[in-house]
């Protein structure tokens, strides 16, 4: 899991790298970095860790 806020940027990122070193990048931005860790524990308490880094590309768009 990484959380981080882009150079020159008010707002934060999620991003989860699998074991591979593959991203998977919210489309969406967050207020806070608390607000982008909350957004991840969601996902992994709805879908599982595993399920929420293996997402085909149409359910994670409408995951975030």
């Amino acid at each position: 899991v990484e959380i981080y806020r882009p150079e020159g940027s008010d707002a934060w990122v999620l991003e989860l790298l699998d074991g591979q070193g593959c991203a998977i990048m919210w489309e969406e931005t967050f207020a806070t970095d608390l607000a982008a860790f909350e957004e991840f524990v969601d996902g992994v308490r709805v879908l599982g860790l595993a399920r929420l880094i293996d997402l085909p590309a149409d359910e994670t768009r409408s995951l975030h």
